[in-house]
């Protein structure tokens, strides 16, 4: 993940020019108060979903650390199962079981993107959320059994190699979370559009803001740094839907 690359990149640097950095420890310290800013691109980048998926590699990579710390290596094969697993179902189970009357918690969108501290944001549901998903829930699980075995007093690991793992492991975990919220809201905004586009009658319009991937090229044989530079290349369009009410199949 960013952060890491960032102080592996600086000690890289510091050796080069024979400098004596600070500690690992004391670094993620610092890029944690002093976050470094990540500039994203606006052209058609899923940056939910790709950070989701990335966050699973440092969860194995601190799985190992523990197992080489004194956790056991059943726990950690089992782990790093469930971890695989759990990225496919992210990847493509999880959207298709997502809706408004799904008994899961993490499946109801009616419950899950409710704001508890503002009414005008809040929906009840009219059914009862009893079920849990076995994927869910042990993804669940195994992220929690990580976060409690890094601070096991058993393990033989050193203040930095604690450190690292523990600031790896927080920000997957929010990386994962953000990526099953941001399907969610995707699964709740497609089925909005949908119920407007039956209500659509004569006297309304429907206005769909987004960002284009990028403009086309404007000249023969255009340079490929010219068209795939980032700066004034973003496109942002307005679709426009009038007509007569659209009717489901």
């Amino acid at each position: 993940m960013v952060p890491s690359r960032i102080i592996k990149q600086h000690i890289s640097y510091c050796e080069e020019t024979e400098f004596e950095p600070a500690s690992e420890r004391t670094l993620y310290k610092i890029i944690n108060v002093c976050a470094a800013s990540k500039q994203k691109s606006l052209q058609g980048l899923d940056y939910f979903l790709t950070e989701g998926a990335q966050a699973f590699e440092p969860l194995e990579r601190a799985i190992i650390v523990l197992v080489e710390g004194g956790a056991t290596s059943i726990w950690g094969k089992e782990a790093k199962t469930i971890l695989k697993e759990a990225k496919r179902y992210c990847k493509t189970d999880f959207k298709s079981h997502a809706g408004p009357e799904e008994r899961c918690f993490d499946h109801c969108t009616g419950f899950s993107l409710c704001d508890p501290h503002n009414g005008d944001f809040t929906q009840h549901c009219g059914h009862t959320r009893e079920m849990s998903s076995p994927s869910c829930s042990q993804l669940d699980e195994v992220l929690s059994n990580v976060m409690s075995i890094i601070n096991s007093p058993k393990l033989t690991l050193t203040d930095e190699q604690q450190s690292q793992v523990t600031f790896d492991v927080t920000r997957a975990v929010e990386a994962i979370a953000n990526w099953k919220a941001h399907t969610l809201r995707t699964v709740n905004q497609e089925r909005a559009k949908e119920e407007t586009l039956v209500a659509l009658n004569d006297q309304s319009v429907l206005v769909i803001m987004d960002w284009a991937m990028k403009c086309l090229p404007q000249r023969y044989r255009e340079q490929m740094s010219n068209f795939y530079g980032k700066r004034g290349k973003s496109w942002h369009v307005a679709c426009v839907w009038i007509g007569s009410p659209l009717r489901p199949l």
